[in-house]
């Protein structure tokens, strides 16, 4: 027990020193030693394979999690956006994008039913919500599934109207359904929220 105490201070202090590398060779030694090994240390070692660059390392760690606690949305979105945007792989992105996607679906069926959206109230939700759908609209748009995409954006302008991209992507998501009806009323409001490179949309589709 000693010997793993140790480890564990030693290993954090490395962590917050941002000395990455020894942390995580600590934090490995630690891992053979801890029975149980504690969600923090597996945590730790996730964290700082990405510090490293080392985002499938990364990713392997957030799946031990993840199987054991299978409903951790936030933990869903991390291993959904670093194969988004460290690996480029949309695909195993959507997979998990899709799976976050479920568990919030039957968690806020459990807590207001099967009508949830009428009931919640969006402005209060955490963040992780609207991550969750703006980034899923980005995967499905690199996969050209327009029509999920589309949907996805109405999903992530209920949770955060304030924020530009996703009627930006709506947009351009509709253009490519052939639904033409609501792209400009789209552009405008992303250029009315700040949306940069919008002005070749607007001279399309908004004469």
């Amino acid at each position: 027990d000693s010997l793993v105490d140790e480890l564990r201070v030693l290993a954090n202090e490395k962590f917050d020193t941002k000395d990455y590398s020894s942390a995580v060779s600590l934090y490995l030694i630690l891992k053979k030693y801890e029975q149980p090994v504690s969600y923090q240390t597996i945590r730790q070692i996730s964290m700082c394979q990405y510090e490293l660059g080392n985002y499938t390392e990364s990713i392997q760690a957030m799946k031990q999690l993840l199987h054991q606690f299978p409903n951790n949305i936030e933990l869903i979105y991390s291993i959904a956006i670093i194969n988004l945007d460290k690996l480029e792989n949309p695909e195993e992105a959507l997979l998990y994008f899709t799976f976050g996607k479920d568990r919030f679906s039957d968690k806020m069926s459990s807590i207001y039913g099967p009508n949830f959206k009428l009931i919640m109230d969006p402005a209060v939700a955490p963040d992780i919500y609207y991550d969750l759908f703006y980034c899923r609209a980005r995967t499905n748009m690199m996969l050209q599934h327009y029509k999920e995409a589309a949907s996805d954006c109405n999903w992530a302008i209920y949770f955060r109207p304030q924020l530009g991209e996703p009627y930006k992507i709506r947009a351009n998501a509709n253009a490519a359904l052939n639904r033409f009806g609501s792209i400009c009323s789209d552009i405008r409001q992303a250029k009315k929220l700040g949306v940069a490179d919008i002005a070749d949309l607007e001279r399309k589709y908004c004469r």
